[in-house]
This record gives C-alpha cells, structure tokens and sequence, in this order.
C-alpha cells in the first residue's frame, strides 16, 4: 500500500501460488487497485489484474463516481454497468475493512464489484484469537464474510497491534479449506 498523492492510494498484490497451484499461470497474477481514501471511506478508481510480467492483462476497470458507471475490460469482456455507493474492488475491500475498524465501526456488509454485477457480502465479527506467526504471537479479532445463499465463507485475522491489517485469511467451502494466507510480516 502506497500513498500516489493527497487522497489517493495504490494497492499491489502479487499472487505467488505454491505446491501444485505452480502449474495454473493463472494463479500467478499481480492485482493493483488505485483508490481514494478519507473520511467518506475507500472508492475505487482503478483495479488491474495481469500476469507478473505485465502480459495478458485479464482485467482493467475504471470507477467513475461522478457517472457512477464501472467501464473496462474483464477476461477478454466488455464491462459498462452502474456502480452504487461503497463499491468495493477486490483489493480494495481489504482496504476499506481496516478503514473502518480503524474508524471504530465493523461494516456489516460491503458491495463487491464483479464482471457479472455486484455482489453483496455480510460482514460479522465471530470472535478473537491470539494467532502464532512469523512475527511471534499475535492477538486478533476474526471477522467473516459471506455471501447469501453462497457456501463459500472467508474468515480474516486482524491486528489491532497492526492497524487491522490480517495477518490471516482463510476461504471454506461448506466445511473444506479451499485457500490460507498468512502474513509473513509487517
């Protein structure tokens, strides 16, 4: 996360699967949102995802919220659809959450833009644990995510020691693990 100027800022993530997900270039992908930050909370402007090496650009979607339309492309598709206010890009809403725990208040839910529309998510807190990491024994508070009628869940790990940053997210379906990430460090 870097501030770019004033208000706006720029999230990068690189997705470095490990294990047998090597073999899916698909898994490998580097997602950037830019976005602007303050009081009114977190809107996206841009969000990008491509290969690290910056070929095959699979997405590009700008947010104009003085149109309040989403326009670009998404896996090869056109996209052009109305936004409403607090919609969130998938990196974005990382950054909104913290935002808001910061702020004092847990959202209870957070519209999330996708190629197909916007979906909206619940958000509950569902306790506290105190995590072993790499950066030693961290105490968080768990939030969870979910969608209606979805059997998918994802559960986030934050340190309040860290500014609500997760130190762990972790994606069910139904009772199975699908993915894990920890923090390494801060």
């Amino acid at each position: 996360l870097r501030r770019a100027n004033g208000d706006e800022w720029s999230f990068v993530a690189r997705n470095n699967p490990r294990g047998l997900f090597r073999l899916f270039s698909a898994a490998s992908l580097t997602l950037t949102s830019r976005m602007k930050v303050g009081p009114q909370g977190v809107q996206p402007l841009l969000f990008t995802a491509a290969q690290p090496d910056g070929s095959d650009q699979q997405a590009e979607v700008h947010f104009d919220w003085a149109a309040m339309r989403a326009t670009g492309m998404v896996e090869g598709n056109r996209i052009d659809m109305a936004l409403k206010p607090g919609v969130q890009d998938d990196q974005s809403v990382q950054i909104a959450l913290i935002h808001a725990l910061l702020g004092g208040h847990a959202p209870s839910g957070i519209a999330l833009f996708d190629k197909n529309g916007i979906r909206d998510y619940d958000y509950a807190r569902v306790g506290e644990e105190t995590l072993h990491t790499a950066m030693g024994e961290v105490p968080t508070v768990v939030y969870e995510s979910h969608k209606a009628y979805s059997p998918r869940r994802t559960r986030f790990w934050c340190a309040p020691q860290y500014g609500y940053v997760p130190v762990r997210a972790e994606q069910k379906r139904d009772d199975e693990v699908q993915w894990t990430m920890e923090i390494r460090s801060v």
